[in-house]
């Protein structure tokens, strides 16, 4: 009589870890036929737990803040066996650059802008936040003066061509 033993069976329920600048701590699933490990690439990536058995396992992924000054990637290998299962982590740089553009219309948009690695992300004043768009717009519910703040990392060059209302511009860090 000979025994076979199962083939490894490894899981994971994302792909991808894509962190803001100021970091995140993500969870997701890890499921395995057998025991498990796990490492990261790089120290600014760590993962809890390091190793798990058979089963479902729920994981986090802790990204620190990215101080440097570019994007920056990296990855958690999970190991059973022979298998491997990698999940990418990317995080964006720190927003150096900022735009602020006070204005009384009732709708609002993105300015055009490009760059190496660009990431931005828009305070329409209101309380909304959101990654930035070009051409995104906003509508206002109430009338008056707005403030519409951009963090930006990575930009040379930005187009804002409708300035109706725009009573001013500050250009931080550009």
């Amino acid at each position: 009589m000979s025994c076979e033993q199962e083939e490894p069976q490894l899981s994971v329920s994302i792909g991808m870890v894509e962190a803001p600048s100021d970091g995140i701590q993500q969870a997701f699933s890890v499921t395995s036929n057998r025991a498990w490990t796990a490492s990261a690439s790089d120290p600014w990536i760590s993962v809890s737990p390091a190793s798990g058995a058979k089963g479902e396992t729920s994981v986090t992924v802790k990204v620190a803040a990215n101080t440097g000054t570019d994007v920056r990637t990296g990855s958690v290998t999970f190991t059973c066996a022979e298998l491997t299962r990698s999940v990418t982590v990317k995080q964006i740089q720190p927003f150096k650059q900022s735009l602020v553009f006070v204005h009384s219309n009732d709708l609002f948009y993105a300015p055009e802008m490009r760059g190496n690695g660009l990431s931005a992300e828009v305070d329409w004043g209101d309380g909304t936040v959101a990654s930035w768009r070009a051409g995104a717009e906003h509508g206002y519910a109430s009338s008056g003066t707005h403030t519409v703040t951009i963090k930006i990392a990575g930009a040379t060059w930005f187009q804002k061509t409708d300035v109706t209302g725009i009573s001013e511009i500050d250009l931080i860090g550009f």
